[in-house]
């Protein structure tokens, strides 16, 4: 009986120890896995901060940037979500494909603008990607940029490359 409650107080004391040094050692998820319960629950501004929190702390994944700039709009923060995709576009983590979509993001809050830099640079960096360039085109035709849109539209269809 007496060593069944020493295991059991060791076992106690081992989950409080590896509680508390998670906590301090890698408070940057901590801070990440608040905003996304945040984000979840539509709390966008609650989310942003948690977002920033985390960023701050060195954390760099593109969930985060992705969450962080969807946050940021949705909180009418348009010039902190360009900041965000600026500072995650130069990071190590960002790649045609994360900038894509990223571009989804700001196509979805209307800002064409900044999806087409995202998609440009995309197609730029990855001239074969269809995908990338077939939404470049949708964007720039909804910007009214018809002429540069038919030339994406026509390189997809393998009239010129």
């Amino acid at each position: 009986m007496k060593q069944s409650i020493l295991i059991l107080i060791a076992c106690v004391f081992i989950a409080a120890v590896t509680t508390l040094s998670y906590r301090e050692l890698r408070s940057e998820w901590i801070s990440f896995r608040k905003g996304e319960s945040l984000f979840a629950q539509e709390r966008y501004l609650q989310a942003a901060q948690c977002y920033t929190d985390a960023l701050a702390k060195g954390l760099s994944v593109p969930q985060l940037f992705y969450h962080l700039v969807e946050a940021q709009l949705a909180v009418g923060n348009d010039a902190g979500a360009i900041e965000t995709e600026r500072a995650f576009s130069a990071s190590s983590a960002s790649t045609p494909d994360t900038e894509f979509m990223l571009s989804e993001i700001f196509v979805r809050f209307g800002r064409f603008e900044q999806a087409m830099q995202l998609l440009d640079r995309s197609v730029r960096q990855k001239p074969d990607n269809r995908r990338a360039r077939f939404r470049l085109a949708q964007v720039l035709t909804w910007m009214g940029s018809f002429n540069i849109a038919v030339d994406h539209y026509n390189i997809l269809l393998g009239d010129q490359l």
